[in-house]
């Protein structure tokens, strides 16, 4: 009976409703709201002790050669980066935990 039954192991965003596979300790069925959200333990591990995203950056720019406005419009180019980049970042990690690339 429990063979037919949909599985969340891996999680869902919206589940269809009714019977379904659980459980971490072996199958287990559970009756399942239409529309519930089944978060998988290792996301939830994640989520809950510590776990995070690093993204480092590195620029490296040859200005050999550069005249002063040159370097001066460099410098602020490089300004407006680092101030944007947090914000970029952050709408990354939502965009791919939005699409479930990331958990």
């Amino acid at each position: 009976m429990a063979a037919a039954r949909p599985a969340f192991a891996s999680g869902t965003d919206s589940a269809l409703g009714g019977l379904s596979l659980v459980g971490k300790n072996g199958p287990e069925l559970m009756n399942v709201p239409r529309g519930a959200q089944i978060i998988p333990n290792d996301v939830l591990r994640n989520r809950c002790v510590g776990g995070g995203v690093s993204a480092p950056v590195s620029v490296s720019i040859d200005a050999r050669g550069a005249d002063a406005a040159g370097l001066a419009r460099l410098k602020t180019q490089i300004s407006q980066l680092k101030a944007e980049l947090p914000t970029r970042v952050v709408a990354a990690v939502k965009d791919a935990k939005a699409r479930r690339v990331l958990a």
